[in-house]
């Protein structure tokens, strides 16, 4: 298999690479509620924050190993339900605590380890799963919607977009301070009045 390699987009999000010589494009892993994308890069230690490694005598979530010397706190890669968070956990010494993670593109097209226990072992997303909910911001400054407690903030927002997004009763400007509650008068569409 190919070694898989952790990176980061010029978006900010973090991302699994191989060099996946054989099949040379990208592959994606889990069910289908849940699939990690593993990017084709034949250049993927380049650039590369790091190697991946298996812990499988760790607990659950954070068995993936990676010494994330960068900002030197865990990563989470999202899947294509943004409920479901792949950790990769930071880990100075990630080699030494870990097996080598490889992807077999080959005929097996699954992830492959020689980890310590010898037989096969989980992973499950569903327990990295985070609920969206309310977050108080200090100094009675209003609220938030975000994922759990490290989550993205999530913004309503809908009808005028002439000033960021400015909208109707329920919505303020994103384009300035989170707590400039100001907004714009409007409607949404013609399904309720102001």
């Amino acid at each position: 298999g190919n070694p898989i390699y952790l990176k980061i987009g010029a978006d900010g999000m973090y991302y699994l690479c191989s060099n996946l010589a054989i099949a040379t494009a990208d592959k994606y892993i889990g069910p289908a509620n849940y699939k990690i994308p593993i990017k084709y890069d034949a250049a993927a230690a380049v650039g590369a924050i790091g190697q991946v490694y298996f812990n499988d005598s760790g607990t659950q979530p954070a068995r993936l190993l990676c010494n994330i010397s960068t900002i030197s706190k865990d990563v989470f890669i999202i899947s294509n339900n943004v409920t479901y968070l792949l950790q990769i956990k930071h880990d100075a010494a990630a080699a030494v605590n870990g097996k080598a993670l490889y992807y077999d593109d080959g005929a097996d097209n699954r992830l492959e380890c020689a980890n310590a226990g010898g037989i096969d072992a989980l992973l499950d997303l569903a327990l990295n799963s985070q609920a969206f909910a309310w977050y108080a911001l200090p100094g009675s400054k209003g609220q938030l919607y975000r994922q759990g407690t490290y989550g993205d903030v999530k913004l309503r927002a809908g009808g005028s977009w002439s000033d960021s997004s400015d909208c109707g009763s329920r919505c303020r400007a994103a384009n300035k301070d989170r707590w400039d509650a100001s907004s714009a008068i409007g409607a949404r569409a013609v399904s309720e009045p102001l």
